[in-house]
């Protein structure tokens, strides 16, 4: 199987999304050349040097949002209206950088993995001579990431009575620090965590449920109708991650419950890289 790329244009309001898979028989857009971006987001070592110290002391590293270069042959199709409309349809799928298309890297070993991406830089003046003569025209889109990772294969788990005890692990895919994505339903009183953590909720009816991401960049804790329930869960947190490409303890237990009870688990799969 090769490296394949494809884009999910944005949203418009009343349209259908439009779906480009570069180099399928069936897609008039083709990719001039290979992509940029795709071996990993901009990186920095941060260190901290003190006097008679010998370099420097590791102290982490930051990753920049992820820019994608690409260069697109638009046709060849029937030149004029076909072409132009061709062309509209194109340009109206990169949108105009506020809202966010799909950019999708399939790979043997990677399998599909994308980012979020927004345009990033204005369009070029279109020829508008070559696709009304040629019905051909090549153009470069730059296209962002706000996010430094390319999201790919994760990992689903679903709990119910009669599987709540004994021991479990989780595994991340991924070569990035992954957080838990807790969906409980009661009746019942949950724990959960990862690597030994623990964190009770309290007492949960017959049918609530709570929605809960513990990533310590953006937690939150809801019910199912999107109420915030942090005060209700009080003073506590979740503060550890599964580690990359680590298998490590996982806990979901219950108490007063019943043949409702249900818990599910994700763990996101998060690469530096597109493809494998």
């Amino acid at each position: 199987m090769p490296v394949r790329h494809e884009l999910v244009g944005v949203q418009v309001p009343g349209r259908p999304r439009f779906r480009w898979r570069f180099g399928e028989p069936e897609c008039p857009l083709r990719l001039a050349e290979n992509p940029t971006g795709l071996g990993g987001a901009p990186l920095a070592n941060t260190g901290q040097s003190n006097a008679r110290q010998p370099g420097r002391t590791f102290r982490g590293q930051v990753r920049d949002y992820n820019p994608i270069k690409a260069i697109v042959r638009v046709g060849p199709v029937e030149p004029g209206e076909v072409a132009l409309q061709l062309w509209d349809d194109w340009r109206e799928s990169l949108g105009t950088g506020v809202d966010l298309a799909e950019w999708h890297v399939h790979s043997p070993r990677g399998g599909d993995r994308y980012q979020y991406v927004r345009l990033e830089k204005e369009m070029p003046d279109p020829d508008f001579a070559a696709l009304e003569n040629v019905g051909e025209v090549t153009e470069e889109a730059n296209l962002a990431s706000d996010f430094s990772y390319w999201i790919g294969k994760g990992v689903e788990k679903t709990f119910t009575p009669a599987n709540f005890a004994g021991a479990k692990t989780i595994k991340n895919l991924g070569d990035v620090d992954s957080w838990a994505y807790y969906e409980v339903t009661g009746p019942g009183t949950f724990t959960l965590g990862v690597d030994g953590e623990t964190v009770t909720l309290p007492a949960l009816a017959a049918g609530e449920t709570w929605h809960i991401d513990t990533d310590y960049e953006a937690p939150y804790v809801r019910n199912a109708a999107g109420v915030d329930k942090q005060e209700a869960l009080g003073v506590k947190a979740w503060f550890k991650p599964v580690p990359a490409n680590a298998t490590t303890t996982l806990t979901v237990s219950v108490t007063g419950s019943n043949a409702n009870t249900t818990a599910l688990v994700k763990l996101p799969g998060y690469y530096t890289r597109a493809a494998a």
